[in-house]
């Protein structure tokens, strides 16, 4: 028996050197690690306060800037991932104190009804912490949701239709909750109509020119005519020689001899 709780002591000094000692995990204690990311946008829980804070900074005194609104509703998504998964962390209360001043100051009726949600959670969830108490002085007096008005055309035309009225929350007289529509920051300009570009008018398909007819020159002017091979002059014909006269003795003609084929003349004796 002593041999076997020697056993078990080595072995269980072997798995806390090879594995370390045993600790309870932040679910367990119901804190979220600091490195673990929520939502969409893998905020940390400082992430989603830090987010939280610069959409307070931007938003100025009141804002309808989209930039701003999804600003907070990315953290807003973050959060309630966190919320989800570590429902006891007291850290939540800090982050909901965040989330419903940033909201404060978005005057849009989803805005106004998301920053009373969050201060009326806080006070009744966390009544006792820092947080909860000052969510509880911030609306002991009442509060009130500020809507702006919906956008007016800039120069209104006659007849046209009126732009709808901007939803409205409702207003909570248990709580002391009372809303006012503010006039709307700017007006609008509606875009020009464009003008209907015409048809495009279909080109007629090209008549095809005919082949220039060939010329003999580039002047145009008609080629010559072959000129007819000269006529051969016919040979002439001998003169026949004169008859001779009766009685009259024909001397005959001296017969052409080439020097080389004449006779010489025998030499008298």
């Amino acid at each position: 028996m002593r041999h076997l709780w020697i056993l078990i002591v080595l072995a269980a000094a072997i798995v806390i050197a090879v594995f370390g000692p045993v600790t309870p995990t932040s679910a367990a204690s119901g804190s979220a690690p600091a490195d673990e990311y929520f939502g969409r946008m893998k905020l940390s829980y400082l992430g989603i306060n830090n987010s939280l804070k610069d959409a307070t900074v931007m938003a100025g005194d009141h804002t309808d800037f989209s930039g701003v609104i999804q600003k907070i509703q990315f953290a807003e998504d973050a959060f309630l991932d966190w919320q989800r998964k570590y429902p006891q962390d007291p850290q939540l209360a800090r982050s909901m104190f965040l989330m419903a001043r940033a909201y404060v100051k978005v005057w849009t009726a989803d805005g106004q009804q998301k920053a009373a949600f969050y201060y009326f959670t806080l006070r009744a969830k966390y009544p006792t912490t820092y947080f909860g108490k000052q969510a509880k002085a911030d609306t002991s007096k009442g509060m009130t949701l500020h809507v702006f008005a919906a956008i007016q055309p800039c120069d209104p035309i006659l007849g046209e239709p009126t732009p709808t009225p901007a939803p409205v929350p409702t207003e909570d007289p248990k709580r002391n909750i009372k809303v006012q529509v503010e006039p709307a920051p700017r007006c609008s300009t509606p875009s020009p109509t464009p003008t209907p570009t015409p048809p495009a008018t279909p080109t007629p398909p090209a008549t095809p020119t005919p082949a220039a007819t060939a010329t003999s020159t580039a002047t145009g002017a008609p080629a010559a005519t072959a000129t007819p091979a000269a006529t051969a002059t016919p040979a002439t014909t001998a003169t026949p020689a004169p008859a001779a006269t009766p009685g009259a003795t024909t001397t005959p003609a001296a017969t052409a001899t080439s020097p080389a084929s004449a006779t010489p003349t025998p030499a008298r004796t």
